[in-house]
């Protein structure tokens, strides 16, 4: 069997370890790990979304409508911008999949930062685009400058993920916008915003594209963080009308489950747990900054909901903390390899990390 050429081209995505990878390898019980690999929510889904799903269940043979109009009509409300201004997809990873596909044609530009979320760099590929990878600057910073500069006649797409994820670097609203208004019109540039609730949302770009309605750009949305939802798989994006009409073109006809639909609208009221999320990363993070510093171990903030440590032996120290049951992320297929990333978890799984970190700290420069 001979695969298109481009397949072999791409890299798999390589997920943060489960829970189930790690009691197979080592012999745990799963009540024995905790597991910080994947930027999930510590304290799990809303209690509210839990209860409404529980009596829902018998609702599973009905299949979903398919534009989703009744979340589309709650995130209407919910930031004030038109129903038709709004898409929803199986996580924004398929919203990402879907803007490729619109937007690229063979030989067309796709250009991201280097480090960027792997997803981009996967899907521009896929959709038979070339790939430009702008170069970082010291301790990961993205040169925005660099990336407009780097635009041309074949450039179609522009990934930037604020923050990013997996190095947790942002950049500032303002030098935000100020790159936008000088790439032409017919770029589309997709702002992910899947982490900036951690920030708060003065530093989005949602008003920006409320107020000046530019029909390039997309902010990228999802459920799967601060609300606690990623097994939903829910994403939604911000963008113009037509940008919206040519993904509903190629969306497939029951992508986003009716259950996972209802529990989003449901999740849109839980306010209260938003907070009490984003209250418990920065409540985390000064304290393990804090007992990283007692240790001297190197650390790198980021603003999601995880932070890198410095480790001159990264993969090994991955390893070793996976045996004792605590799973974090590798940073190899990023090629980065004197870091690893942590999601800031309750203080108990915080706590159980430091003091397991702590143990190997000698391996740690």
């Amino acid at each position: 069997m001979k695969f298109a050429e481009r397949i072999n081209q791409i890299p798999e995505y390589v997920p943060g370890k489960s829970i189930e990878n790690i009691t197979e390898k080592w012999g745990l019980k799963p009540e024995q790990i905790v597991k910080l690999a994947s930027n999930e929510n510590p304290l799990g889904p809303p209690k509210e979304v839990v209860e409404f799903l529980k009596l829902q269940a018998e609702k599973v043979n009905i299949y979903p409508d398919r534009i989703g109009i009744s979340l589309l009509k709650k995130l209407s409300q919910y930031y004030s911008i038109p129903v038709e201004n709004i898409f929803i997809g199986n996580g924004s990873s398929e919203i990402v999949d879907m803007l490729c596909r619109i937007m690229l044609n063979f030989n067309d530009n796709g250009i991201t930062f280097e480090k960027e979320f792997a997803l981009y760099k996967t899907c521009v590929k896929a959709s038979n685009g070339n790939l430009i990878e702008i170069a970082l600057e010291e301790k990961f910073k993205r040169d925005i400058e660099k990336l407009v500069d780097s635009v041309n006649e074949k450039t179609r797409i522009i990934f930037i993920a604020n923050p990013n994820n997996p190095t947790g670097d942002f950049i500032e609203k303002e030098k935000l916008i100020e790159a936008i208004e000088k790439i032409p019109q017919d770029v589309l540039i997709v702002i992910d915003e899947a982490y900036i609730e951690y920030l708060s949302e003065e530093h989005s770009l949602i008003d920006y594209f409320k107020q000046h309605k530019r029909n390039n750009l997309v902010i990228l949305r999802t459920f799967s963080k601060i609300y606690g939802l990623a097994g939903l798989r829910v994403g939604y994006c911000f963008a113009s009308e037509k940008v919206i009409q040519a993904l509903r073109k190629i969306k497939l006809p029951v992508n986003v489950p009716y259950l996972s639909q209802k529990g989003c609208e449901v999740a849109l009221k839980c306010e209260d747990f938003k907070e009490k999320s984003k209250h418990l990363v920065l409540k985390g993070k000064k304290r393990i900054f804090k007992k990283l510093k007692e240790n001297n171990i190197q650390y790198l903030e980021g603003k999601g909901n995880f932070y890198l440590v410095k480790d001159k032996n990264a993969s090994g120290t991955v390893e070793k903390l996976e045996s004792k049951g605590v799973i974090v992320r590798s940073l190899a297929p990023y090629g980065i390899k004197d870091y690893f990333r942590v999601t800031v978890g309750t203080e108990e799984q915080n706590n159980r990390f430091l003091e397991e970190l702590i143990k190997l700290k000698e391996k740690i420069k």
